[in-house]
């Protein structure tokens, strides 16, 4: 039963990733990538619109894990990263609390396509980001606090950028 009871936990806890254009062999050459991002709502998400600071924020995150991984960020780059963010809700933190088990959970839609100079995309990622406070990172890895299901909007949000951007850019390496 407890077995169960975790199982449940752990699948309303994870991230969903599909990858259907599979890195081009020419996008692991590349040393500079520009970051392009813009709110484009999809059939499946009829919210309002993504607000600029969550796509600044993004950027940062992004561009921050493309640095760190070697990259440099140029706006002139031959290699174009265009990030559609389709929805973002902070979920609801009493909701979390309470209830769990996915209740309350925040989320984050996206697509990120890497581009080159004539249009080919070199890869692609579709994602879904979600927090409900439940999520099992590394064995002893704890990034965003024992405590995150207590997390009010704004590290929601942290937490749910920062994991999409370093799933955007692994996708690379």
């Amino acid at each position: 039963m407890i077995g169960l009871l975790l199982l449940t936990l752990a699948a309303t806890a994870c991230s969903t990733h599909q990858v259907p254009v599979a890195p081009a062999p020419q996008l692991e050459l590349a040393t500079s990538i520009e970051v392009q991002l813009q709110h484009v709502p999809n059939e499946y998400t009829a919210e309002g619109p993504v607000d600029q600071q969550l796509l600044e924020d993004f950027s940062r995150h992004v561009r921050s894990e493309l640095l760190q991984r070697g990259y440099e960020v140029d706006p002139g780059s031959p290699v174009r990263l265009e990030i559609d963010v389709h929805a973002f809700k902070p979920g609801n933190t009493a909701a979390r609390i309470l209830i769990g088990f996915g209740a309350g959970r925040g989320s984050l839609i996206y697509t990120a396509r890497y581009v080159s100079e004539d249009g080919e995309v070199l890869a692609q990622i579709d994602g879904q980001e979600r927090h409900t406070g439940a999520e099992i990172y590394g064995l002893g890895e704890n990034r965003h606090g024992a405590f995150s299901a207590f997390a009010g909007a704004e590290k929601t949000r942290e937490i749910l950028l920062f994991e999409a951007a370093r799933h955007i850019v692994g996708v690379i390496k």
